[in-house]
């Protein structure tokens, strides 16, 4: 099946689109592209554990992507199927989601996921990888000391480049301040195990897994993803469009930074 199309007639049943938003992000951050898929399709936004207006994770163990697929568990239910698109943190997510409930997806977008899985496992040496540690290891000992605002400047620096935390506005800049302890959670939770089925990133998808956690000012390029598609072996419906995507729905957020 092909994904949701801009120009075909109207459709013979009202699909479902559920939108996911990156770390650092909300649910708004899709406003504009909710806006323009409303006519024609069910749009459906969730925020993750710590953003928007959900509380933070306080589970007994750390968190981890199936528990921000359980979020979007009640839309399945009730939607029977339903067209993925996530952005950043929110396509890895998508990517579980999958993963976790095949039969419930009609077609699958992500755009810049971050795929720190896949970098761990095939080149744990690499410079990539020892950024992403460094990273973590740098905002949890700011917030460890109360500043949660130099661990967001580090966070948004690393992805979208060192001026990009200046370019914020100030109300910004506090809400992504506000959901740094919730965004080093990310970090666990992507170091899991995203998929069973994805084709080896040895053979087509490892540079998309290299450029993933490689910082935008150091490559020139966009800050998640190289751009090439990933292709999935156990149904052929499974199609990660990210050029498409690219071209057809970018979310508010261009750079990766938060939106909201």
């Amino acid at each position: 099946m092909k994904p949701f199309d801009f120009t075909a007639g109207e459709a013979a049943e009202r699909h479902t689109v559920v939108l996911l938003h990156s770390s650092a992000s909300s649910s708004r951050q899709w406003n504009a592209l909710a806006e323009l898929l409303r006519p024609r399709y069910d749009v459906r936004t969730v925020d993750f554990h710590g953003h928007g207006t959900r509380a933070a994770w306080h589970g007994a163990r750390p968190l981890t992507l199936a528990d921000e697929v359980a979020l979007v568990e009640p839309i399945l239910q009730e939607a029977g199927s339903v067209h993925l698109v996530g952005h950043s943190y929110g396509g890895a997510v998508a990517l579980k989601l999958v993963d976790l409930h095949p039969q419930s997806v009609r077609s699958l977008v992500v755009y810049e996921p971050v795929l720190f899985n896949w970098l761990f496992r095939h080149e744990p040496d690499s410079p990539a990888a020892q950024q992403a540690i460094e990273l973590a290891d740098s905002m949890r000992e700011r917030l460890e000391r109360g500043d949660a605002y130099a661990a967001a400047e580090q966070f948004i620096g690393y992805w979208a480049g060192p001026s990009a935390w200046l370019r914020m506005g100030g109300a910004k800049r506090d809400s992504t301040a506000l959901r740094m302890r919730s965004v080093l959670a990310h970090f666990g939770a992507l170091s899991a195990n995203l998929s069973r089925d994805c084709v080896s990133p040895d053979r087509s998808c490892r540079c998309c897994a290299l450029a993933a956690v490689t910082p935008l000012h150091q490559r020139g390029g966009s800050p998640h993803c190289c751009g090439r598609r990933f292709l999935w072996r156990s149904t052929p419906r499974w199609t990660v469009w990210d050029t498409w995507v690219r071209s057809r729905i970018r979310p508010q957020s261009t750079r990766g930074s938060p939106s909201s």
